[in-house]
């Protein structure tokens, strides 16, 4: 798709255009957020965004609005956006929170999970067995095993709100995977889950499900406040570990090889294949 700067919503050819352009552009800023290549406390500046994805500002304020709304931005007044930089306290309401969410649809999921569901559940479970020390490929498999579960639930809105929450604490989870040990700590607990869901109890998957979200809060939390990440002035966490590619000298957000949010040749591998779908541990 060919864009431009000055493409505006006027006409409906140019209204599709421009909604279309503006998902790239959310999709591709959410998708840095969660690979970790803008990481919390990262300042997005509108101008710069702009330059580097090769559209005009205004795609660019609306994705940072969504993103807002997603909880994965903070549109502060005077200072712009920067990625959320989440305290210790609120890893801890968003785990709870996930806990009820999660739980809830693991009992709803469990009595309706199919065959084929199960099967592919298993299959998820032996090769996250089988994968050693690929983290990248561990942290794809754990969001499928839980993942395939919930949308046997029926509710799609609850499915949704689960994502969502899942979302803002994946750059933290992603970052503390390796230090955590988590792959190993969480055979075990996969391997209740998987009994549970074998034998459609709702009421144990449920509480399996509660429980191993909040072993996974219990170790980001003791992670986050062991001095391997550096705490600010309000208490704010955010990673210690070396810059990140795509950022600037000053903390500013900037895309690597940012190109047309369209275009093929000038997009940036790492972002195209980045997805938000793909990391996640808790």
């Amino acid at each position: 798709m060919e864009t431009s700067q000055h493409t505006h919503p006027g006409t409906p050819h140019a209204a599709a255009e421009y909604r279309t352009m503006q998902k790239i552009v959310t999709d591709r800023l959410r998708s840095a957020i969660l690979s970790g290549q803008l990481g919390p406390g990262d300042r997005l500046q509108q101008d710069e965004l702009a330059s580097q994805l090769q559209v005009s500002r205004m795609p660019i304020r609306e994705a940072l609005r969504i993103l807002a709304s997603e909880g994965l931005v903070e549109l502060r007044p005077h200072r712009g956006a920067v990625v959320v930089n989440l305290r210790t306290e609120d890893i801890a309401e968003i785990f709870e929170i996930r806990a009820m969410l999660e739980g809830r649809a693991a009992e709803l999921a469990a009595p309706r999970l199919s065959d084929v569901t199960l099967a592919r559940l298993r299959q998820i479970h032996a090769e996250m067995a089988r994968i050693g020390q690929d983290e990248e490929r561990w942290l794809v498999l754990n969001r499928d095993f839980h993942t395939i579960i919930y949308p046997a639930s029926g509710w799609p809105r609850l499915c949704a709100l689960i994502d969502a929450q899942r979302n803002v604490v994946q750059p933290y989870l992603r970052a503390s995977l390796a230090l955590l040990n988590r792959p190993s700590s969480a055979h075990d607990e996969h391997c209740q889950i998987l009994a549970a869901a074998e034998a459609r109890d709702g009421k144990w998957l449920a509480r399996l499900t509660v429980e191993h979200l909040r072993l996974t809060a219990q170790g980001l939390i003791a992670y986050l406040s062991s001095g391997r990440r550096a705490a600010g002035p309000d208490g704010d966490v955010a990673p210690t570990a070396d810059p990140r590619p795509g950022l600037s000298r000053d903390g500013t957000a900037a895309l690597p090889g940012a190109g047309t949010p369209g275009g093929g040749a000038h997009r940036p591998e790492s972002l195209e294949q980045t997805s938000p779908a793909t990391t996640s541990a808790g």
